[in-house]
């Protein structure tokens, strides 16, 4: 039989992966809409169809932040930051990675 205190050490447990898990998806977001939007750059000649990446093969429109349906009270309570913000900075890494290779 479980008791209440098993269950709420699996609960500490579920919660900090939960965590570990939108702080790997945000960080995962933020890099694949950097590189989509690097890739179609036309200065690089790389486009859409050159990328492989077609209109419909990225995000349907960026997220400004963790949608709150994905937020949990204890453990995955804030915004975590403006994800669009950090986007905009990463693709420009990219492109300058780009233009100085």
């Amino acid at each position: 039989m479980t008791t209440k205190s098993a269950m709420l050490a699996s609960r500490a447990t579920a919660g900090a992966r939960y965590a570990n898990a939108i702080t790997e998806l945000r960080a995962a977001y933020v890099d694949l809409a950097a590189l989509d939007g690097a890739l179609r750059n036309k200065h690089f000649g790389v486009g859409d169809a050159d990328g492989g990446i077609g209109p419909s093969e990225g995000f349907n429109g960026r997220q400004p932040e963790i949608p709150l349906s994905l937020r949990h009270g204890t453990y995955a309570s804030g915004a975590l930051g403006a994800i669009d913000n950090d986007v905009d900075a990463q693709t420009q890494a990219y492109l300058a990675a780009l233009q100085a290779g």
